[in-house]
């Protein structure tokens, strides 16, 4: 596998009925760029698949004309050195900022930086949010790096709106910024997009 690995939607992934306005982009979203530890590419492409994501191999020129992918490499040794010295300088002080960052990040996930999934159905919502709750029965090494760290229904504390679910996962095995900070995905469902689902 010399190419590093690419993610493209699934089916039941991105892709919105045109009847929800504020999905429909003039123009879509080309890609996020992610990097990926040293040595972790296939913990990335195992991550990507448990979120639902059709995961394939390709060069750069296949992906030229592609919309709406994540691109996946691994870290540049120049950002992995300075991620290196990050991590030496938040263990100086395990209570300071960084802590009180990340405990945000649990409580309350949708103001902080993160991607979204998108699920056309709600079934393949609960799909991909059970499998990534039963990796430590399945997958205990990938258990360790990727969790459902909220889930939010109409209703619950919390929650943004009445017409949509989200669940918020949490990992460190890639990042579209610091891998130190870890990424926040949001997979996500709109019930307009399935009727069925309301």
């Amino acid at each position: 596998m010399g190419a590093p690995p690419h993610a493209e939607p699934a089916a039941g992934c991105v892709h919105y009925a045109p009847n929800v306005p504020y999905t429909q982009p003039a123009r879509p979203l080309n890609h996020a760029e992610l990097v990926h530890r040293p040595g972790e590419r296939a913990l990335a492409r195992r991550a990507l698949e448990a979120m639902g994501c059709a995961v394939r191999d390709g060069t750069t020129g296949v992906w030229i004309f592609a919309d709406e992918v994540f691109l996946v490499s691994e870290v540049t040794p120049e950002q992995w050195a300075f991620e290196e010295w990050l991590r030496g300088r938040i263990g100086d002080e395990p209570h300071g900022p960084y802590k009180v960052f990340v405990d945000q990040l649990a409580v309350q996930p949708q103001r902080y930086h993160h991607l979204g999934i998108g699920f056309e159905t709600l079934a393949a919502w609960e799909d991909a949010v059970e499998r990534i709750r039963r990796l430590p029965a399945t997958d205990p090494a990938l258990a360790q790096r990727l969790e459902v760290a909220a889930v939010f229904r109409p209703g619950d504390p919390g929650a943004f709106g009445d017409d949509f679910v989200q669940a918020f996962v949490r990992t460190d095995i890639f990042s579209v910024g610091l891998l130190t900070l870890g990424q926040t995905i949001e997979l996500q469902h709109y019930y307009a997009n399935d009727p069925r689902s309301a």
